[in-house]
């Protein structure tokens, strides 16, 4: 339950995966104001799924994460500020394949409408896109790379 969640856990959290990106946007802002540029944060599907159940700090760091997005794309976009975000499912990475069965990462897969895991290659050619001339219309989203995850909740 929520109410289970330490104080200084939650804030260990909120301040890791939340408190650090707004510090950052925060820092780049103003120089970014004189020239324009994209800001791309990397988030999660967490939010939208039975992470705000099991994960309460995290989801709502991640849901705190998206709305930054939007107002740094609402505000900043006078200056040619770009911002989005990536909202992240199960990514091929070390992490996932040390705490595969610990988190059970498997089942996640074979619920997931594609069957496998996101590559790497495929976020950051998310990314790379966002930073392109094609990307240059696009901002206050969240670009969903999942392989569909997020569905199945």
């Amino acid at each position: 339950p929520f109410f289970a969640y330490e104080p200084a856990f939650f804030s260990r959290i909120v301040e890791t995966d939340f408190v650090a990106a707004w510090n950052m946007v925060r820092l780049v802002y103003n120089g970014m104001k004189l020239s324009g540029g994209s800001i791309i944060n990397i988030s999660s599907i967490a939010p939208y799924t039975n992470g705000g159940v099991v994960e309460l700090p995290y989801s709502a760091s991640k849901a705190a994460m998206h709305e930054l997005t939007r107002a740094v794309a609402a505000e900043g976009g006078v200056h040619n500020i770009r911002s989005n975000a990536l909202l992240l499912g199960v990514v091929r990475t070390a992490f996932v394949k040390k705490y595969w069965d610990e988190l059970d990462l498997g089942s996640v897969v074979e619920k997931s409408p594609l069957r496998r895991l996101v590559e790497l290659s495929e976020v950051t050619d998310a990314m790379l896109f966002l930073l392109s001339s094609g990307g240059s219309a696009i901002t206050g989203e969240m670009l969903n790379i999942s392989g569909g995850d997020y569905l199945t909740y």
